[in-house]
């Protein structure tokens, strides 16, 4: 029996929502395991060419600029995986200059800095997890009250993705990157780092390497949405036989 009521509505709703946050999630985690392409986008955003003109400006820590390609790429694998591992390892990255002498890759503010991210991390992992254990109920839930209809669909949609369009293209999206830093991370931690003072964003090119990290974590999770709800569904149905 098909219900058209707002309840069925609201629950299609949560379930697109468990849906999208799981495929997102998801992506994360595959782009994640291969360091969310830093080598292609190294190349395509010309991050060489960012090193070579900002790093070579950093008197503090000098010389970086004049790493090998394949030494930036896996020095930003290994920031990666200090983040990925709740920070370790951070206060130990280092590279060395021409006179062999070894110098500490990060300053104390961008260390805090990745260590939030860090944490931030783990919180959105703990997040995922609630999620995909509340998956399978909403799944119920949506057998329950029958096959969507075309406004539930389009409800669901518009809650989710027409806020955020509209804020994107009222205050555009360098704005939104600054605003979501000063609704995430601590106020007391230093969060902007100008490329000229900071290897972090210069080997980063931020905030251009996380639109592109953006594009390709938001393609993926639009791809794995509707993977994610047909199993759901397939799940919430074998669930159900087996409780008959």
């Amino acid at each position: 029996m098909k219900h058209t009521s707002l309840q069925g509505a609201l629950v299609w709703v949560f379930y697109a929502l468990a849906c999208i946050i799981l495929a997102v999630a998801l992506s994360f985690y595959l782009f994640g395991y291969w360091d969310y392409g830093y080598a292609f986008w190294y190349h395509w955003l010309s991050i060489d060419e960012h090193i070579n003109t900002y790093a070579a400006q950093n008197t503090l820590k000098p010389q970086y600029h004049l790493l090998t390609a394949s030494e930036h790429v896996a020095m930003f694998q290994q920031v990666a995986t200090a983040v990925h591992n709740n920070g370790v390892g951070l206060e130990q990255l280092h590279y060395y200059t021409n006179n062999n002498v070894k110098i500490q890759l990060f300053h104390p503010a961008e260390i805090r800095h990745l260590q939030d991210v860090a944490t931030l991390f783990s919180q959105a992992k703990a997040v995922a997890l609630l999620v995909l254990l509340c998956w399978p109920l909403l799944a119920l839930a949506v057998l329950r009250e029958g096959r969507s209809t075309w406004w539930q669909r389009s409800l669901g949609l518009s809650v989710v993705f027409v806020p955020l369009l509209l804020w994107l293209l009222v205050a555009g999206p360098t704005q939104v990157f600054y605003q979501l830093h000063e609704w995430v991370f601590p106020p007391e931690n230093a969060w902007f780092f100008y490329w000229e003072e900071s290897h972090m964003s210069a080997m980063m090119k931020a905030p251009y390497l996380f639109g592109a990290i953006a594009v390709e974590i938001t393609i993926s999770a639009l791809l794995l949405t509707p993977l994610v709800h047909c199993l759901g569904i397939k799940f919430a149905l074998r669930l159900r036989s087996l409780f008959k």
